[in-house]
This record gives structure tokens, sequence and C-alpha cells, in this order.
């Protein structure tokens, strides 16, 4: 375990405030990923501090995980859109990485030989506890913020990994080690049940939509994002964070989350551009074609009606005593439809 001196800093609430969070299943890719990745891990076996036995094979190959994952992570973060600054938040719990294949003494290792050669710099997280009704309570927690320094950028260019290449490059250096769960059943209820029919075959659908966002190039122009930037600094911390979000253009991949049982949630999450404000969305491109949102009016309560055989024929969002319809009392400006 490294101590707090090995961080650097003094860094402000706004900076620490600025991160992503990390995603295990990123990895180092393509040439430009295994030059890199061969040429820290050389560095960490060759300097990490004597150890009282030596590494299982296994060991050694779980080390290698985390390190990929890591590093992957960290450019990320220097390659994200709307800020160049960003730290990668971090969990150093167990039971984060129970499980899987890269346990938290090899995330530590990883971590420790970063700070150690002067590649990472961040502050070390903390839980703050308090002792209420006779039991320890936490109360304030923040994770581990961690970004690459100079030192760790002048290394990943000279792997030949290019800082500024989209996602879809080669000299992106980046990539996905692995296929994550598409659908989620956060915090299940007792009694939840097994998937239902319905849901199990909504995941060969959105593998299908997956493999086609994968093979397109979804952009967003410059200016676009210029304008994203601009409007953070009058926008809450979770604007801000859903705007670092959409700037990590390496989220490709949808998936559904369900909370509690499989009837409530289900939406789609994962997504870039999903977290684009709408006054930018007319901006995105496909392969540089030009898009279009479409957007259907009323549609949940429209489906309930239809559910009954009914038709919806007035607008079920004003209710009587409300004159005034509901697209023009929303301030956010966001869809009024769905």
């Amino acid at each position: 375990m490294t101590d707090s001196s090995a961080f650097g800093g003094p860094f402000t609430r706004d900076e620490l405030d600025t991160s992503v969070p990390f995603i295990a299943r990123r990895c180092l890719a393509g040439d430009p990923g295994l030059a890199l990745w061969e040429r820290v891990l050389a560095d960490l076996l060759a300097k990490e501090p004597p150890r009282t036995r030596q590494r299982k094979a296994i060991d050694l190959e779980r080390l290698k995980v985390a390190l990929s994952a890591v590093l992957a992570n960290l450019i990320a973060a220097r390659r994200n859109t709307v800020s160049v600054e960003a730290f990668v938040s971090m969990s150093f719990d167990r039971k984060t990485y129970a499980g899987t294949d890269m346990p938290l003494g090899a995330v530590e290792d990883v971590r420790d030989h970063l700070l150690a050669q002067g590649l990472v710099e961040g502050e070390k997280g903390y839980q703050k506890r308090e002792r209420i009704g006779g039991y320890d309570w936490p109360v304030h927690a923040r994770r581990t913020r961690l970004r690459a320094t100079p030192r760790l950028l002048a290394q990943v260019v000279d792997a030949g990994i290019d800082l500024e290449a989209p996602t879809w490059k080669p000299t992106s250096g980046l990539g996905w080690r692995k296929t994550e769960d598409i659908v989620r059943l956060k915090e299940p209820y007792e009694g939840a049940g097994a998937e239902p029919g319905d849901v199990r075959a909504s995941r060969q659908v959105l593998l299908a939509v997956n493999r086609m966002i994968q093979a397109v190039r979804l952009e967003l122009p410059r200016d676009s994002w210029d304008r994203i930037r601009a409007r953070l600094h009058d926008q809450g911390s979770d604007e801000a964070m859903d705007r670092m979000s959409s700037g990590d253009a390496g989220r490709l991949a949808l998936y559904r989350s369900f909370k509690g049982d499989w009837n409530s949630g289900g939406r789609l999450y994962g997504g870039w551009w999903q977290t684009v404000p709408k006054r930018e969305r007319p901006h995105l491109t496909i392969d540089g074609a030009p898009t279009i949102e479409l957007d259907y009016a009323r549609m949940q309560p429209s489906l309930l009606y239809a559910e009954r055989g009914l038709t919806l024929d007035h607008d079920p969002y004003l209710p009587p005593g409300f004159l005034v319809p509901r697209s023009v009392r929303s301030e956010s400006g966001s869809s009024t439809d769905s």
C-alpha cells in the first residue's frame, strides 16, 4: 500500500471533481498500445520493491490486466473532449474487484508503481465516519483521483499513440477487454426472479444495435464541444458529470439497466451521445452524414391507451388547472414527449 505522501497536489475541489469513472473493461490495444504496455510493465517489474515470494504465473497475468486497464483509463481521460485535465476516479475497495481477473492487489501494485515513477498524480481517497446510535456510519467519502503526468504522456506519444486520434483509429491505442453484460439488474429485491423472456430477447436486438454503432464514426464537431465546455461553468456538478461522460467518445456500447425487479427501469445507457445537450444533438454526424432525431409525441401515455384499445386525443401533460403547455413550462429545453 502506498502512503499519502506519494500523491501530488494540492488540487482544488473543482479540479478533483473534474473526473471520469474508471472502467475496468478498457484496455490498451493495437501495436501502439502493446508497445506502451510492454515498456511500463518491464519498468514495473524491474523497479518494484523486493517481494517475500515470487509471483505465480496467474498473479503476473492479473498484474498485466490491471496495468493495461489503468493505463487505458488514464489515456481515455486525457483524450476526453470536454476536459483533458480530467482525473480518473478509482475505487480501492476490495469488493469492487472481487471475482474479477483484476484483483485489488494487482491494481494497487500498478498504482504504487505509477506514483513512485512520477507517471501519475492525484489525491488519495478517503472515507469519513461518525459514531451515530452506537454504530460507525460513513458520512462522506471521495474515491482516489489519478491522472497522467507529462512524463507518462511523453511515453504514450513515444509508443505511437495519438492523443487526438478518434477511438476507431488504431493509433488511439485503446480497446475493450470483453463484452460487459448488456442487461443489468441492480440491487435486486428478494424474489425478483429470473430474467423474463422479453428481456432476454432484447439482448439480441441490443447486440445488433451495438455492432452497428461500433461499425460507424459517430462524431460531434469541435465547435459543439466548445459550447458545451463554455456552459459547464454555469451548471451543477451532476450536469458537469453528464457532460464529462459525453466527452468520452470511447463509450460506444449501450446497455439496459433495471433496479430492484424486472418491471422497474430497463432504459438504455452507456452511449456518449446520450448526454449531449439537446441544442447540440442536431450537429451529430454518422460517417460524416447529418442526422435527425425522431421525437414521438406522448409516446408512453399513447402506448398505455393503446393497450386498452383507446386513442389518446388530448394532451396528457396538460391536466385541468394548468393552462400552459408542458413544453412552454419546461426551463431545461429537454424533450417533453417521452
